[in-house]
């Protein structure tokens, strides 16, 4: 749901927050614009708690600013520009460039996605995360407004500091959020497995309409199979993101394969030509 957002006086004295392009588990997406040079941008908001949660608030803030320095540094393509990250009002806000493209939940919105899709995006999404894994840098939390779909099918993730407010204790939790990585939940410190949970649920975002998780064919449907891998509640139990890979790759390959059997001729119900 996209939301304007009239009247809120710029942060900084600069940026200007548009719409609003979701919110979920405490977070929220925002479009927004510098005032001073025009840059669109894009702004990530989790409201702080009082008290030492803001001062805690502000260190993971500062640390995320640096890490998104370094990962757009190392890989521009799949990275924003960081503008700055910030404590105001009781919330955190985290600012970038905004990626080029749409964001995932505005092509869901739009488009029923295939399969062939789903597994495309699933593996370009595996090679951004593996950039950041092999830093050091783990995200914990995935939102379909932090994942930007370029025209060439390339992802750029946005927002990295969310996950590691969330896990840290400086914000407040929403009860039994769902969309939130069981580590996140129990404050425990993020690792890749947190990223892979969170991975899981972008795929489950995909992929509705598309199958049916309580049919009968569910445990023989290698899609069911991989979302409800990653998505378990223990850690050492999901799946690595190679193992995701390939599991992406083998559904590819059997869609591909399907789409090249050429379909069967139609038998008409009465014969063409009845006997006499």
């Amino acid at each position: 749901m996209v939301a304007r957002s009239p009247g809120r006086a710029p942060l900084q004295n600069r940026i200007r927050l548009v719409t609003e392009l979701g919110s979920r588990a405490g977070v929220s997406h925002w479009f927004a614009r510098d005032e001073c040079d025009g840059r669109e941008l894009y702004a990530l908001q989790v409201s702080a708690g009082p008290g030492r949660g803001v001062r805690r608030a502000q260190q993971v803030a500062v640390r995320y600013l640096r890490q998104s320095v370094y990962l757009q540094s190392v890989d521009p393509g799949r990275f924003p520009v960081s503008v700055g990250a910030f404590v105001a009002g009781g919330n955190v806000w985290c600012v970038e460039e905004r990626p080029h493209g749409r964001t995932l939940g505005d092509f869901v919105a739009h488009h029923r996605v295939s399969r062939p899709q789903a597994a495309r995006i699933g593996l370009a999404m595996l090679r951004t995360l593996s950039v950041a894994h092999s830093k050091g840098i783990v995200r914990g939390f995935i939102a379909p407004e932090q994942v930007w779909i370029g025209e060439s099918g390339s992802v750029v993730l946005s927002g990295s500091g969310s996950g590691e407010l969330l896990a840290s204790g400086c914000v407040p939790l929403l009860p039994r959020a769902r969309t939130l990585a069981p580590e996140i939940s129990a404050r425990s410190p993020l690792e890749p497995a947190a990223d892979l949970w969170a991975f899981g649920r972008i795929l489950a975002f995909l992929l509705v309409g598309n199958v049916n998780p309580s049919g009968g064919a569910a445990a023989r449907d290698p899609a069911v199979r991989l979302v409800r891998d990653l998505m378990r509640e223990e850690k050492e139990a999901r799946p690595s993101a190679s193992a995701a890979r390939r599991a992406l790759l083998r559904i590819l390959q059997e869609e591909n394969r399907l789409s090249a059997v050429p379909p069967r001729p139609a038998v008409p119900p009465h014969p063409a030509f009845p006997a006499t």
